[in-house]
């Protein structure tokens, strides 16, 4: 398994003195993904495919009739991805809440993560949409901890992004994460500060054209995390403001979560 890569020499002492791992967890739209950090080495765990995603975000009922987590083909099966918490309380088809069946795949994940690994979870980072409400957040929170794994602190997306990247080793100052979300861009402004990273406002625009006033409106900044995002480098020249790079890839947030995890744990 390649996250005994990870291991301190000689940290491990006899298992009932095991601490447990720091994870980064994320519940995407699809799937739930996991990573593990280690003295301050992240790394993401695979699925049995070598993809990114842990567990698919799915639940439904077995052969027996028993409610089953993170397994397609599934009798009543119905999506668990972070959209369904929206209503909580909404049920599937044989009255199990979206709550009820998030921590069965959270449980589900831990349970594979013990026998693979054979080591507890001490606690995760949880990612967070910037977009996402309070009522979203509690839920999602509720649900993790229901299935067993404690909450060590909810994280923004940018934040996780960032300690994924690396942002709190190129230096104090503000910077600029863009973000696509339903209403148009997100502007985060992080501050790194002593080596931790800080969430401290930003806004939001409709229109492309708007972003260049935006972000010089922000100023002093350092840089700008924009991947994913059209025409960034345009955005970044208009803006008179360095677009870094080292930020792209799915599991940098995840990634970032676990180191995250580690630091606060």
């Amino acid at each position: 398994m390649e996250l005994l890569q990870i291991e301190e020499p000689g940290a491990r002492g006899d298992a009932l003195d095991d601490a447990g791992l720091a994870l980064g967890l994320e519940l995407t739209g699809t799937a739930l993904r996991l990573a593990a950090s280690v003295g301050g080495n992240a790394e993401l765990i695979r699925n049995a495919e070598g993809g990114i995603d842990f567990l698919p975000a799915l639940a439904g009922y077995d052969e027996a009739g028993v409610l089953t987590a993170g397994l397609p083909g599934l009798a009543d099966a119905t999506s668990i991805g972070l959209d369904a918490l929206t209503i909580p309380e909404d049920t599937d088809a044989r009255g199990a809440a979206v709550t009820d069946r998030v921590a069965l795949l959270i449980t589900t994940a831990g349970r594979q993560m013990m026998h693979r690994i054979g080591r507890a979870v001490a606690g995760a980072a949880v990612v967070v949409p910037l977009d996402s409400t309070a009522g979203l957040r509690l839920a999602l929170m509720q649900a993790i901890e229901a299935g067993g794994v404690p909450v060590l602190r909810l994280v923004e997306a940018s934040v996780a992004l960032a300690w994924g990247g690396g942002l709190d080793q190129r230096g104090d100052g503000a910077y600029l994460h863009l973000v696509s979300v339903p209403s148009g861009v997100a502007l985060a402004r992080l501050e790194v500060a002593d080596g931790q990273v800080r969430l401290v406002g930003g806004s939001v625009a409709r229109h492309v054209d708007e972003l260049p006033g935006l972000i010089a409106a922000e100023a002093p900044l350092l840089g700008l995390i924009a991947p994913g995002i059209a025409g960034a480098a345009e955005i970044a020249a208009s803006a008179s403001v360095p677009l870094l790079d080292g930020f792209d890839g799915e599991e940098r947030v995840v990634l970032g979560a676990a180191l995250f995890a580690e630091a606060v744990g």
